[in-house]
């Protein structure tokens, strides 16, 4: 087997390997830590670790085998037809790469929130805003004194409805009654609190 055929091979199926293992990856249950800083709710998780170590191998991978081609056509050890199956299988790996991302849920769920933060008598929640074409929804978080952020709540909103922060709260020792319109009607929800 030629140098050539080689690289080749390589390049076919490392690619199909690193989709396998973000699949795997994209399965397993991670444990997820939410955090509040400079005015956001960020997700914290092994998971985006192992995304950065997928992209960084898979951009790494095509990059070398590029260099590969550009160094077999100098020494013209690869015709024209060669180069253009290696450049095919170039691309392919880099498409691979972008589909392992998204297995695993690094790249696709940013739905431009909007976080507004509530307190009383010592204790902190954000409502996150969320929407989508015609869905909209809203999650509650309690923050800690430490920062971290505990989910508490969630809602739905129709057609893509935002409020604006423009909640209605009651605050009790341990729960609050958030009052928010959903686009048709207003509603009441019950979240606990610590």
């Amino acid at each position: 087997m030629t140098k050539v055929n080689k690289l080749w091979l390589v390049n076919f199926f490392l690619p199909i390997l690193i989709i396998f293992i973000a699949c795997i990856i994209g399965n397993l249950e991670f444990e997820e830590t939410y955090r509040y800083i400079g005015g956001e709710i960020t997700l914290i998780t092994t998971r985006d670790s192992a995304t950065m170590i997928i992209l960084a191998s898979g951009c790494v991978f095509p990059l070398l085998f590029l260099i590969e081609i550009v160094l077999l056509v100098k020494n013209k050890a690869m015709s024209f037809g060669k180069v253009l199956l290696s450049l095919i299988l170039l691309i392919f790996s880099v498409l691979c790469v972008s589909f392992s991302a998204i297995c695993i849920g690094g790249l696709i769920n940013e739905y431009y929130p909007d976080y507004y933060e509530f307190s009383n008598n010592g204790k902190q929640i954000v409502v996150c805003e969320e929407s989508y074409l015609l869905s909209g929804w809203g999650t509650i978080y309690q923050i800690d004194s430490s920062g971290i952020a505990v989910q508490v709540g969630s809602f739905g909103t129709d057609d893509g409805y935002r409020n604006g922060g423009d909640y209605e709260i009651e605050w009790f020792s341990n729960y609050a009654l958030i009052h928010y319109y959903d686009g048709n009607n207003m509603r009441c929800l019950k979240i606990s609190l610590k």
